[in-house]
C-alpha cells in the first residue's frame, strides 16, 4: 500500500457581494446633491412666501385699524370759534378748529381731561422733536421693512392738549407710530380729501300766471331745492368742519413694489357743514 495522502480538494467560492466602484459612488452623490438642493429650495421658497404673506397681513391689518381709529376720532371731532377773542395779534385768534391739507390733518379732540390737539402726517421715521415715536398700543418700534428696498413712511399722529398747544412756543407732542409700511410716494402715501355739499338742483320753480291753482287741478307748486352732491377738494380751507374726510393710503406691496395697493375710505362726520 502506497503511504502517500492524499491531496485535499480546493473549491473556488466566489462571494456574490462587491464594492461600488468610484464612478458609481461619484453618480449616486451627484443625484443626492440636485434632490438635496431641490428640497432646500422649496423650503426656502416656503418661507420666503409665508414671511410676504404675514407681512402682508399685518400691513393691511395696522391699516385697517387706522382707518376705524380714524373714523372714531373725526366722527368725536368738534367746532371751535376762536374768532371771539378781541386781541388780533393773540394766539388765539389765528387758530382754527380744523386745518386739512392734502397730506396733513388738524383737528380738535374731546377728552376726558379736556379739549386736545390731534395731527395727522406721514414720515419717513418717528423722530419728532421729542425722540423716537412708539408704536400706536405698544412700547417698541416697528421692525424695518425687508422686502422693500426703500425705506418706506409711517403714519405718524401727534396728540396735544390745546391749553399747552397755545400757551407753548415750542409744544411737546406726544407722538405715536400708527400704521408702517407706506410707500414713500410724491407728496406722500398719505392723502386726504375734504367734502362739502354742491347743490346740483336748477333754479326754483315760478308760480304760473293767471288764476290760483285748486284742489281739483293739484296742490301748489312748492320751492325744490334739487339734489345735492359731495365735491372734494385737496384742502378745507373753510371755517367748521367738512362733510366727509376721504383718507387714502398707499402702502407697499411686494408683489408690485413700485405701485404699491392703494386702500380707501370715506369718513361722514356728524358735526361737518351739511
Amino acid at each position: 500500500m502506497s503511504n502517500r495522502k492524499p491531496k485535499p480538494h480546493i473549491t473556488a467560492v466566489i462571494n456574490p457581494c462587491r464594492a461600488f466602484t468610484l464612478v458609481e459612488l461619484l453618480l449616486a452623490l451627484i443625484i443626492f446633491s440636485i434632490v438635496a438642493l431641490s428640497l432646500y429650495g422649496m423650503f426656502t421658497n416656503g418661507i420666503k412666501v409665508e414671511a410676504k404673506a404675514k407681512y402682508i397681513h399685518e400691513t393691511y391689518q395696522e391699516a385697517y385699524m387706522a382707518f376705524d381709529l380714524l373714523e372714531r376720532e373725526l366722527s368725536n371731532a368738534i367746532k371751535y370759534d376762536f374768532s371771539g377773542f378781541s386781541d388780533p395779534y393773540s394766539k388765539y385768534s389765528t387758530q382754527t378748529a380744523f386745518i386739512g391739507q392734502s397730506n396733513k390733518l388738524t383737528f380738535l379732540l374731546p377728552t376726558a381731561q379736556g379739549i386736545d390737539r390731534v395731527h395727522y402726517y406721514a414720515g419717513p421715521d418717528g423722530t419728532v422733536g421729542t425722540g423716537p415715536a412708539k408704536l400706536y398700543g405698544g412700547t417698541g418700534r416697528p421692525k424695518p421693512d425687508k422686502f422693500a428696498k426703500t425705506p418706506t413712511d409711517f403714519l405718524m399722529r401727534q396728540q396735544m392738549p390745546l391749553t399747552e398747544f397755545l400757551n407753548q412756543s415750542n409744544p411737546a407732542w406726544q407722538e405715536e407710530i400708527i400704521s408702517t409700511g407706506l410707500v414713500p410716494m410724491v407728496p406722500s402715501g398719505l392723502r386726504f380729501a375734504y367734502a362739502s355739499f354742491k347743490d346740483q338742483g336748477g333754479p326754483a320753480p315760478t308760480v304760473p300766471s293767471g288764476p290760483a291753482p285748486t284742489e281739483a287741478s293739484g296742490p301748489a307748486p312748492t320751492e325744490a331745492s334739487g339734489p345735492q352732491q359731495l365735491q372734494w377738494q385737496d384742502q378745507w380751507q373753510q371755517l367748521g368742519l367738512p362733510v366727509a374726510v376721504r383718507v387714502t393710503l398707499t402702502l407697499f406691496d411686494p408683489a408690485n413694489p413700485k405701485e404699491g395697493v392703494v386702500l380707501t375710505r370715506e369718513i361722514y362726520l356728524p358735526l361737518g357743514n351739511w
